[in-house]
């Protein structure tokens, strides 16, 4: 798991590989 992807989950909620 990606720095990129960690961050997109804590953005989005649950996600990860969705937008930022």
């Amino acid at each position: 798991m990606t720095e990129k992807r960690t961050y997109s989950i804590a953005r989005i909620g649950g996600d990860g590989i969705g937008p930022e």
